[in-house]
C-alpha cells in the first residue's frame, strides 16, 4: 500500500515539475483599433512598446498600408529592442512578410529566434526607405479639454513617434505567441470556365481552429514569382469575370496551376493549390442560305435570311438553347428542326456546298434581312463578309460558328442626323430638331 502511495506521489511530482518547466502562454497581444496613419519614413523611428506576456513568440506585426502601389516593390523591417524606447539592446531585426502592391492590413515579421522575459517591456520599431509605406495607429486621449475621449486600448505600452514615446495612443499592432495554430487552406476545384463566363472561386472549406480567417488571396496566372495578385478580402467565395482572366494573360484551351493563400486574425497563413482550365467554346457548322453556294445577301430585301446550325453524329442540335442564338448580334424571329444541309468537308470558313440533307437533324433559323443589313453596316456590291453566330447549349456550354455571305447591292447606313431622310443633313433637319425640342417622344393618335 505504501508503495502504491509513493508511486502516485512521484507521478504527481513529475507532472507538477513538468508543468512548471513549460513556458507560460498568455495568448496574443492584439491592438486592432485604428484611426489615422503616417508614413514610416516621415515618423522614423516609429513603432510600439509592449509588455511581454509569453517567453517565446512567433511574430510581431503592424497594420500597414501602401499609399502608392504604382511605385514598385518595397521592403519593411521590424527591429526589436529590450526595454521601453530605442535606447535598449537590440534583440535583432526581421523583414515584414507577405507584402504586395496595394497592401492594407496586418503584416508580420518572424521573431521565433528571440526569448522574452514575461512582464518586461520591449519596443518594436518599423523601418522603410520609402515614403509610400505607412503604419496605422489609434489616438485614445485627445488633448482638448484634458479629458480622454476613449479608453486606452492597450495599457501595456505606447506608440513611438520620431523616437519619442507618446502616451496618448497606440499603434495598430500584435504579438503572436509561438503556440498559435495556423489556418488550413482549401482551394477546392478543379475549376473550369468558358469564354465570357464568370469564375467562382470557393475557399469556404478553409478552416482555423483557434482564430478566424480574415484574408483570402489567389494566384491565378500560374507564374513562378510567388505573387498572389487576386485579392478577395474576407470573401471565401469570390467571383472573377473573364475580362480579368484575359488581363492576366490566360489563354483559351490551357490549364493553369492556381494557388490560394489564407491568413487568420493573428497573421498566420497557409496555402493550397488547384487547377483552372479555360474551356474553348464548341464550334458548330453553320450554313447561311442552305442549298445555295455561294450565299448571296440582297441588301434591298425585305424578307428573311435563312440560316441552319447543322447536326451531325457528334452534335445534337436539340441541345441548343434557341433563345440564346445570335447572328452578327441579331436575334432570330423564328426557328424549326429539319434536315436541310450537309456540313462542308473543308474547314475554310467561306467554303460552301449545295448538298442537301445528310440524315441528321438541323436547327433552322430565320433572321430579318434588314436587321442583318443594319448590323453589318457600310457594304458594296460583291463584298464577301464573314458572319459570326454564337449561343449556348442548355447546359450553358457556349457554341460558335461562322459562314460567309456575298453582298448583292450597296448599303450605306443613314446618318441619324438626317431626320427627314432626304440624303443630306441640312437646315431642314435642324428645324425639325428645334421644333420638337423637349417634346414628349410619345405621339398621340
Amino acid at each position: 500500500m505504501k508503495k502504491v502511495r509513493m508511486t502516485i506521489l512521484m507521478v504527481i511530482l513529475i507532472l507538477t515539475v513538468s508543468w512548471l518547466c513549460e513556458p507560460m502562454q498568455a495568448g496574443i497581444i492584439m491592438q486592432d483599433q485604428r484611426g489615422g496613419g503616417w508614413a514610416i519614413l516621415y515618423a522614423s523611428p516609429t513603432g510600439q512598446t509592449f509588455t511581454a506576456e509569453d517567453e517565446y513568440i512567433q511574430s510581431i506585426g503592424f497594420w500597414l498600408e501602401d499609399w502608392n502601389p504604382t511605385l514598385g516593390p518595397l521592403d519593411i523591417t521590424i527591429e526589436l529592442f529590450q526595454g521601453e524606447g530605442i535606447g535598449g539592446q537590440s534583440l535583432g531585426s526581421a523583414p515584414v512578410e507577405g507584402l504586395y502592391p496595394g497592401f492594407d492590413g496586418f503584416f508580420d515579421a518572424s521573431f521565433d529566434f528571440v526569448r522574452l522575459e514575461v512582464g518586461q517591456m520591449y519596443t518594436a520599431i518599423l523601418s522603410s526607405p520609402n515614403m509610400r509605406a505607412a503604419v496605422r495607429w489609434f489616438q485614445w486621449a485627445p488633448s482638448e479639454g484634458g479629458t480622454p475621449l476613449y479608453s486606452d486600448p492597450y495599457t501595456g505600452g505606447d506608440v513611438i513617434f520620431r523616437g519619442q514615446i507618446k502616451n496618448y495612443g497606440d499603434a495598430t499592432f500584435r504579438v503572436i505567441p509561438e503556440s498559435a495554430t495556423p489556418p488550413i487552406a482549401d482551394a477546392d476545384g478543379p475549376y473550369s470556365i468558358y469564354v465570357g463566363d464568370t469564375l467562382t472561386l470557393d475557399a469556404s472549406g478553409s478552416t482555423d481552429a483557434d482564430d478566424y480567417i480574415v484574408s483570402y488571396i489567389w494566384n491565378l496566372d500560374d507564374d513562378d514569382d510567388g505573387t498572389f495578385e487576386t485579392y478577395a478580402g474576407g470573401q471565401a467565395i469570390f467571383d472573377v469575370n473573364y475580362t480579368y482572366l484575359e488581363s492576366l494573360g490566360l489563354i483559351v484551351g490551357d490549364t493553369y496551376d492556381i494557388h490560394l493563400k489564407v491568413t487568420d486574425s493573428v497573421g498566420q497563413s497557409d496555402t493550397a493549390d488547384s487547377t483552372l482550365t479555360i474551356v474553348p467554346p464548341i464550334e458548330v457548322a453553320v450554313d447561311i442560305k442552305p442549298g445555295s453556294c455561294p450565299n448571296p445577301l440582297n441588301v434591298k430585301s425585305r424578307g428573311v435570311l435563312p440560316v441552319a446550325i447543322l447536326g451531325s453524329q457528334e452534335f445534337d442540335v436539340t441541345d441548343v438553347d434557341v433563345a440564346s442564338i445570335q447572328l452578327a448580334g441579331v436575334d432570330p424571329n423564328r426557328s424549326s428542326y429539319e434536315d436541310v444541309a450537309t456540313p462542308v468537308a473543308d474547314e475554310n470558313e467561306c467554303e460552301c456546298t449545295e448538298d442537301a440533307n445528310d440524315g441528321y437533324l438541323d436547327l433552322t433559323l430565320k433572321f430579318k434581312t434588314q436587321e442583318i443589313v443594319e448590323a453589318i453596316g457600310d457594304v458594296d456590291h460583291g463584298d464577301v463578309l464573314t458572319l459570326d453566330l454564337d449561343g449556348v447549349l442548355f447546359d450553358e456550354r457556349p457554341i460558335v460558328g461562322t459562314d460567309c455571305i456575298v453582298i448583292r447591292g450597296r448599303h450605306k447606313p443613314i446618318n441619324p442626323a438626317d431626320i427627314n431622310k432626304d440624303g443630306v443633313v441640312n437646315a431642314a433637319d435642324f428645324a425639325i430638331f428645334v421644333q420638337n425640342w423637349l417634346q414628349s417622344s410619345i405621339v398621340d393618335e
